[in-house]
């Protein structure tokens, strides 16, 4: 394998580890302030970096003006709705349960394939349905007293509003990379997100949080490595790699982050949570059985990378 085909692993690989460590972060900055008041102070500080490394790296390029729209709900969809969604769910659930169930993207993807009519369902996609709702009922819990217990019916909801966010994200971005590169498209979108969600935190009334070495360290990684750098490179990796290969790699992050929860927070998952997750993660595989065997990008990609 070249150099240049190892470059987009590497880099799919490296977002896949900061984000999975970040459900951490993001549970450690909770305990200091709100929601809403975390991911205004993360897009705030990732849109600032990102627009001094594209002015340096891309000083002459313009958008144009057909695309902002696109531009603007990609960035406010994939930015502020995800974010908001995922740290409700952190908040009300747990760092390792929310990150399995963001495993279930790729199968919601699959979902919302065959809904548009751009995608056919084999055997193996069915089954690898079936077997992530399975694995998804395990993580969460089938009785009611548990997914009503301190609002964690919220946090599951949350965390599937997470999933459709990016899913959206995913396919409103796509077209964009026949015009730009992964550099602007993610600085227009942090740019996005970091203007939408000022007014949004102004109007939530959040009070200002406590800000402590512990705040501090984890603000800026959740900022830095997690959303400048982490979703720049994941972009890159998405323009390489194609749709399939890229959403396949999300299914690494849960383990970093169980491991990681084991190790910082010291929070271990239940049998049936476990088995539950190993379901949804082999799920993902198993509906992409086929597809792996003869095209890393769908019949999908290429019709929005053609449209």
């Amino acid at each position: 394998m070249t150099s240049n085909k190892i470059i987009p692993y590497i880099a799919i690989l490296s977002s896949i580890t900061f984000w999975g460590v970040s459900y951490i972060s993001s549970d450690l900055c909770l305990n200091y302030m709100q929601p809403i008041t975390l991911v205004t102070l993360r897009c705030i500080i990732a849109a600032i970096i990102l627009l001094v490394v594209w002015k340096v790296k891309e000083p002459n390029t313009k958008i144009i003006k057909k695309h902002m729209p696109r531009m603007f709900s990609s960035g406010f969809v994939g930015i502020v709705c995800y974010f908001i969604f995922e740290f409700y769910g952190i908040k009300y659930t747990s760092p390792a349960v929310a990150a399995i169930i963001l495993a279930a993207i790729p199968i919601i993807s699959l979902i919302a394939q065959k809904i548009l009519g751009r995608e056919e369902l084999n055997i193996f996609k069915v089954m690898g349905v079936v077997i992530s709702l399975v694995g998804v009922t395990l993580v969460i819990g089938i009785g009611v007293p548990n997914i009503n217990h301190d609002g964690e019916l919220i946090g599951y909801l949350c965390m599937l509003g997470a999933a459709l966010s990016w899913v959206v994200f995913n396919y409103i971005t796509l077209p964009l990379y026949n015009h730009y590169t992964p550099l602007t498209i993610t600085t227009f979108q942090m740019v996005t997100g970091a203007f939408a969600i000022v007014p949004i935190f102004i109007l939530s009334g959040e009070p200002i949080p406590i800000i402590n070495a512990t705040v501090t360290v984890n603000v800026l990684f959740l900022a830095v490595f997690c959303s400048a750098l982490g979703i720049l490179f994941y972009m890159y990796a998405f323009k390489s790699l194609g749709i399939v290969t890229t959403t396949l790699f999300i299914n690494i992050q849960p383990f970093v982050t169980v491991i990681a929860s084991m190790i910082v927070l010291k929070e271990f998952l239940s049998t049936n949570q476990v088995i539950g997750g190993l379901l949804v993660i082999g799920a993902v595989y198993l509906s992409s059985y086929k597809k792996r065997l003869y095209d890393t990008k769908s019949k999908d990609e290429k019709t929005i990378l053609e449209s």
